[in-house]
């Protein structure tokens, strides 16, 4: 057991090292106006999803800036005004390399939603890059986002969906009918009349498209996974956090007991932190087998930051 623990420190020291290498960038959730609000969510959740599969930054949202600032994040971000030095002076004491942030807005004819995105250079205190860019209300707005961030963070776009090619139309056949004689020329001569015509090629079938299989989503196995590792890291803390009691009272003194219920306690708030978060991950991995099927696209969770606290979605790409 207690080898167990000493990997998982291990691991959790690893990634820590790891993501600290990477650029902090701390993301505002956009604002918008009421004709846009309902966007604000999956766009959100994109921003987030862009960054963190790049490989390349480690995000932050704006709630952790909480207790580094005077004022709520949002208002804090409001009263700069657009003016790019006093946004930068919001990351600086994370460490932020970039600070996101943006709004929604209603095109003049209402047939578009205008994706405005900002980028503030935090060290150098000013703007990094900005981008305006209409996106039809009735496509994916949330995907126009995430290619706006990666032009301008020069990140690679994401793949197009394309349509699978139509099979090639074999070769034109006559419908059965009573069969005709037909007119020779005068001039034909026997050996032509004798040669046998060339018999038709059979047309090759075209090969039958893969079958669909919801045990083949990535997300869903990723998902189970995951939730699986923190359900067994919980069972883990509320072992040892079990043993910490048992030793407590046969503790010789009281002082040792207080110490060991202390280490107890918060082994057991640990474990029972890892079952709230593991049962949630089996759960979304449930709900995503169950919402995959041949006709729709494979369904995928995000989180997306909202102001006070965050969003959890369940993204579905058509």
């Amino acid at each position: 057991m207690r080898a167990l623990v000493i990997i998982a420190a291990l691991l959790v020291k690893l990634a820590a090292a790891a993501a600290a290498e990477k650029d902090v960038i701390v993301i505002f959730v956009p604002t918008s106006d009421e004709a846009c609000r309902e966007f604000v969510p999956g766009v959100s959740a994109e921003l987030f999803l862009t960054l963190g599969g790049s490989g390349r930054f480690r995000t932050l949202s704006q709630d952790d800036l909480a207790d580094s600032l005077l004022m709520e994040p949002a208002e804090a971000l409001a009263f700069c005004n657009n003016e790019h030095g006093c946004i930068a002076e919001l990351g600086r004491e994370k460490n932020a390399r970039y600070i996101l942030y943006g709004d929604l807005k209603k095109s003049f004819d209402g047939k578009k939603v205008i994706i405005h995105l900002a980028l503030v250079d935090v060290p150098a205190r000013k703007l990094f890059a900005e981008k305006f860019v209409p996106a039809p209300r009735e496509g994916d707005v949330a995907l126009e986002a995430g290619n706006t961030l990666r032009e301008m963070l020069s990140l690679p776009k994401a793949a197009p969906k394309t349509a699978a090619p139509a099979p090639a139309p074999g070769p034109d056949k006559p419908k059965p009918g009573p069969k005709t004689a037909e007119a020779e020329p005068a001039d034909a001569s026997p050996a032509a009349k004798a040669e046998p015509k060339p018999k038709p090629k059979p047309a090759v079938a075209a090969a039958a498209p893969e079958a669909h299989s919801r045990w083949k989503n990535g997300w869903f196995w990723t998902t189970l996974s995951v939730g699986a590792a923190v359900l067994a890291g919980g069972g883990a803390l509320g072992g040892l956090a079990q043993k910490k009691t048992d030793d407590a009272r046969a503790a010789p003194d009281q002082l040792a007991g207080d110490r060991l219920l202390s280490d107890a306690r918060s082994m057991a708030l640990g474990a029972n932190i890892c079952f709230g978060v593991g049962g949630a991950a089996v759960l979304a991995a449930a709900l995503i087998w169950i919402l995959d099927s041949p006709d729709e696209p494979a369904v995928a969770p995000a989180i997306a930051p909202a102001p006070g606290g965050a969003t959890a979605l369940l993204r579905v790409r058509f």
